[in-house]
């Protein structure tokens, strides 16, 4: 049986952040516009620890995140990140459910309405059409 307990996200986060809360229900937008986003959830990193993921629980999947942070050469990187992204959806404690998407609207009258996943939108760049 699951107990739900909604709570504003600004008083929750301390208990998820100080590991009181090991599920919740959280928005992860990139801080940065890279897969490495992603690299805090493998087993012993940051979101995988507050999770009780520890390295040894899985260091078959540690070891692809190892490998994913320092390729270098892009077509490896590439090879490595798909590894760990598989190895995570196969047997991570994690469970992807919503990839919030954004509507932009805009007109051939505007100029510079483009979507950027890391800052939204530079609204300074919006100008009328020339």
């Amino acid at each position: 049986m699951v107990e739900l307990a909604p709570a504003p996200f600004a008083t929750e986060l301390d208990a998820y952040v100080s590991g009181r809360e090991a599920f919740g229900l959280w928005f992860w937008g990139p801080d940065y516009a890279d897969s490495a986003n992603f690299l805090p959830f493998g087993p012993g990193q940051a979101v995988g620890l507050r999770a009780g993921w520890e390295t040894e629980a899985d260091p078959e999947i540690a070891e692809l995140a190892a490998a994913a942070v320092s390729a270098t050469d892009p077509d490896q990187r590439e090879q490595d990140f798909t590894a760990f992204a598989a190895a995570m959806q196969e047997a991570g404690p994690f469970v992807p459910l919503i990839v919030p998407a954004r509507n932009i609207a805009a007109s051939a009258e505007v100029d510079g309405a483009v979507y950027n996943s890391l800052w939204d939108m530079a609204i300074g760049d919006i100008a009328p059409a020339s």
